[in-house]
């Protein structure tokens, strides 16, 4: 698999690789590089050549796996954000690209007040996601902001979701993908996302199910990771009909749609 980067996005792969070997030292079972030239030394553009892991992203696989293969990936993915979450502390929070660079934010607080402005500044006359759809999560913050000043700046792989974990027709995980850059925050903010992600795609919960109860999690935790669920499914929703890179707008999933509504909705209250 190759990676190369656009002009302006060679940090990118330069993360990558100064990540990849963190989380290598830490256990992390990421694809090997076989190359990488980030000195345009061959062509124009800088390129990373990776080993292409066996089989397909979990979104592709999940509906044929078995419970038993379930529950076994669920508890690797908390070996693996354990893992992540062994790495040194870095300062600040959100994404960066090494060490060198704190964190964007200083407070986890911070993190989602930036998170619920994008939505706001980002929803189109397309948009499924409503204006007082926003101010509800807005106004939800108000009572957790006492959880989410007790969260530390621990590593987390955001990305390692539906997406990015790679695992085989058996439903072993062969390694995580994609890593070019390193996030800071509550460790639930990946598992809010694929629960996010299973509800539109319509799939069960047996695996989220189960990441969640190998979590020791008191009832600021439980809040939080209802908060975080309902705010990836206003992003979701948000994201729903745009064309992205594409050359026309993807097609609406209306019933995906209305099952991340009732989630939103169920999340934002099981949170108050």
């Amino acid at each position: 698999m190759v990676q190369a980067a656009r002009p302006g996005n060679e940090r990118l792969l330069r993360a990558s690789l100064y990540w990849h070997d963190r989380l290598k030292s830490a256990g992390v079972p990421i694809a090997p590089i076989l190359h990488a030239d980030l000195g345009r030394h061959v062509f124009s553009h800088p390129y990373v050549i990776l080993e292409r892991l066996a089989g397909s992203d979990l979104e592709k696989r999940y509906p044929e796996l078995s419970r038993s293969a379930k529950l076994a990936l669920a508890a690797k993915m908390v070996e693996i954000q354990c893992a992540t979450a062994s790495l040194p502390t870095r300062r600040g929070f959100g994404h960066a690209f090494s060490y060198e660079e704190p964190g964007p934010h200083r407070s986890w607080s911070a993190v989602i007040q930036a998170e619920i402005e994008r939505l706001r500044t980002r929803i189109h006359s397309a948009s499924i996601l409503r204006p007082e759809d926003v101010d509800r999560l807005e106004r939800a913050t108000a009572a957790l902001d006492g959880a989410f000043s007790s969260i530390q700046a621990c590593a987390l792989l955001d990305d390692a979701t539906s997406k990015n974990v790679i695992v085989d027709p058996s439903g072993a995980l062969t390694g995580i993908v994609d890593v070019d850059s390193l996030c800071s925050g509550d460790s639930l903010f990946p598992l809010a996302l694929t629960r996010a992600a299973f509800a539109k795609l319509g799939y069960d919960a047996e695996y989220t199910n189960a990441w969640k109860g190998q979590l020791q999690s008191g009832e600021r935790s439980r809040a939080c990771l209802h908060f975080h669920t309902a705010l990836f499914s206003a992003v979701i929703l948000r994201e729903h009909g745009l064309r992205f890179n594409q050359p026309v707008a993807a097609t609406v999933d209306h019933q995906g749609a209305d099952r991340l509504k009732r989630l939103f909705d169920g999340q934002l209250r099981s949170c108050a």
